[in-house]
């Protein structure tokens, strides 16, 4: 089971991945619907998005296994930009 101090963390972690995108010009906007890599990657299209500041367990872990378990409540299948 998740902490729901982590669950928060992690929400506001994926809400502020635009952050670094925002200083900087971007040439082309990504959109669209989000599948769920792991624990800290989802996908948009074909661009592999690495959350920043956010390092979870690898996948071959019980840990990695609870943090993409998360991540595919919090953002599997969500209309992303």
């Amino acid at each position: 089971m998740v902490n729901d101090g982590l669950g928060v963390t992690a929400l506001a972690t994926l809400l502020l991945v635009v952050a670094p995108a925002a200083r900087q010009e971007i040439s082309s906007r990504i959109e669209g619907l989000a599948t769920v890599t792991d624990g800290d990657t989802i996908k948009i299209g074909k661009n592999r998005i690495r959350l920043f500041g956010v390092d979870a367990p690898e996948m071959d872990t019980e840990a990695g296994q609870n943090a993409t378990a998360f991540m595919l409540g919090l953002a599997q299948d969500t209309w992303a930009r």
